[in-house]
Formats: C-alpha cells, structure tokens, sequence
C-alpha cells in the first residue's frame, strides 16, 4: 500500500540529481579552470624571463601584460567556482 509519507522520499533523489550534476559539472569546470591558470602561470613565467635576458620587445611585454589579466581573471573564476561547489553541496547535504 502506498502512502504520501513515502512520496517524499521518492521525490528526494530526482529533486537532488540536478543538484549532483550542477555539482559535478562545476567540479569539472573548476579543474579545467586550475589547469588554465596554471598554464597561464608557466607562459608568463617564460616571458618574464625573455624580457630579463635583454630581448625588450614591445610585442612581449604587450603580451605578458595581456597574459597577466587572463591569469587573474581565471584566479577569481576558480576562486568562485569554489564557492559555487561549496553551496551546492551544502545544498544537495541538506536533501
């Protein structure tokens, strides 16, 4: 015999698998984000050094600066992405 007390826990897990996958896919997201950065990172690094051993072109310096916005701006993407994870699983905890 069913009842509606058993509806709910029925519900639950289809009402929570949005949430699980928003979750994942961030998850996701937020790995490809880290790996950005640090990609960003190791560029930047090589122009750094092209332009302490003497090689002062105007193109590098232009994209190092270019480079340096990127990498900070996929800083506080990851920085947010952080964030979203963690109250989504506070979320999908409290189903």
């Amino acid at each position: 015999m069913n009842s509606d007390a058993e509806k709910p826990a029925v519900e639950a897990p289809r009402q929570t698998a949005p949430l699980v996958r928003a979750l994942d896919k961030s998850e996701q997201v937020h790995e490809k984000v880290e790996q950005a950065a640090t990609d960003l990172s190791a560029v930047n690094a090589v122009l750094k050094v092209e332009i302490a051993d003497g090689v002062p072109l105007a193109n590098i310096e232009l994209a190092l600066t270019q480079s340096e916005k990127v990498e900070s701006k996929v800083q506080e993407a990851a920085a947010e992405l952080v964030d979203v994870n963690d109250a989504l699983a506070e979320e999908i905890d409290e189903r």
